[in-house]
Order: structure tokens, then sequence, then C-alpha cells
């Protein structure tokens, strides 16, 4: 209780003080580990999100506009193809500046029950824009690989250190940049074909297990269908 009295920034929430959690946190302090604010070579900041009636289809867009709930997937990649996208003319693009990302950004959903902890590294010279919803996070490359610190954030420590932190309930849920900025980061001592590894080892393995769940999936439908057809010829 001490403790909180003394920091405002911290809270009385159990998951906030999970032991394991603390302890990992002060064993990466002790090693050096930098935290994203020491990584990132630009404010980490929100993006913002443009007034809906100035959202267009891809034929008249300039730039895209990364949301959330429908740019980011769970397994890290960034959708880029649908119909459910939408865009802004680059006059809308040019008036916001401090939402516009670039290649090698990493993109962290910061808001939202069932989102909020997604993340992509965006990987295209293509104009583009992040909405309020989502963080952006600009790091220094000599020091980390963005699939990486992408993966750590979705899939790794990162993960428990967003879940400790994020504030509010009932699916009002955010992780403010402060918050973001705290997060202490294992760079495997500065090794970046490690860090590559590991993120492409990760990905590869979800990409073989997301195939073996389609397979199965299909799999159940033609037994449901075939088992509904036997019964029909039964008849």
């Amino acid at each position: 209780m001490s403790a909180v009295w003394k920091d405002p920034s911290r809270r009385l929430d159990l998951k906030f003080w999970s032991p394991e959690q603390l302890k990992q946190i002060a064993a990466l302090r002790k090693s050096g580990a930098p935290t994203i604010k020491d990584l990132a070579i630009q404010t980490v900041k929100r993006g913002k999100s443009p007034s809906s009636e100035l959202y267009v289809d891809e034929r008249d867009g300039y730039a895209l506009v990364i949301k959330s709930g429908t740019n980011i997937s769970k397994l890290g990649i960034l959708v880029e193809e649908g119909d459910n996208l939408d865009y802004v003319e680059k006059n809308i693009y040019d008036e916001m500046l401090g939402a516009q990302v670039e290649d090698g950004d990493v993109l962290l959903s910061s808001t939202g029950d069932g989102t909020l902890g997604k993340c992509c590294v965006y990987r295209s010279r293509k104009p583009a824009i992040a909405d309020g919803h989502v963080t952006i996070i600009r790091v220094d490359l000599t020091r980390v690989v963005p699939e990486y610190l992408c993966d750590y954030l979705r899939a790794g420590l990162g993960a428990r250190e967003i879940e400790r932190l994020f504030s509010g309930s009932t699916g009002m849920i955010e992780l403010t940049p402060e918050h973001v900025n705290s997060i202490f980061v294992d760079i495997l001592d500065v090794n970046l074909k490690g860090q590559k590894f590991a993120s492409d080892t990760l990905r590869a393995r979800e990409r073989a297990a997301t195939l073996k769940q389609e397979e199965a999936d299909s799999d159940m439908r033609v037994a449901r269908f075939e088992f509904i057809d036997f019964g029909a010829k039964k008849r």
C-alpha cells in the first residue's frame, strides 16, 4: 500500500501486482534490458481517426487507414486487401502528420476487448495512417527487429505486460502510450539475427498450425454434411 501511495501510476487491481510478472520485470531491469521508450527513435503515440465521412474506397483513396479491428490480424499480419478497408484522399493524409506511418513501424492495437494487444509491422512504401486506436512505435533498427518487437508484444513477455498494464473494464479497455513506453524488452543482447530467427520461427509455426486448423475445420464440415446426407438417403 505504501508503494501505491508514493507512486500514483501504480494501481490496486490484482493483475498489476502479479508476482510472476513482477519477478520477470525485475529480472529484465537487472539485466539492463531497455524499455520501448529507450528503443523508440520518436515519441510513441497514438494515431488519429479521420471523420468517417472522409473515408473513401480504394479506387478514390490515396492512403490506407489502418484500424485495429480490420487491418491488424492476431497473427501479426497487416491486412491490406478486402472490401471493408477504408482510405482517405491525399489532402486529408497531408493534414494528419502525426498519424502517418512508415516502413518498419510497429503498430499496436491499444483499445478494445478482443482487439487490444494485436500487433503488426507496416512493410510498405504506400501512404497510410494509423487511426486513434493504434499506437505507432518507430524503433532504432540497429537495436531491434520490428517483427521481433511486434511478436514480443503480441505473443511473448510483452503480451503479459500489456495484460498487466491496461486499464478500464467491460470492453472499454485501453493501453496508453505511457504504458507502452514502460514495457521492458528482452532484445537478446542486441542480437538482430537471433531476433529475426526467433520471429521467423514463431510465424512459420503459426502458419503451419493455422493450415492444420483450416484442414481440420474443412474435414469437420465434410463429415457433418456426409452424416446429414447419409440420413437423407436412408429415408
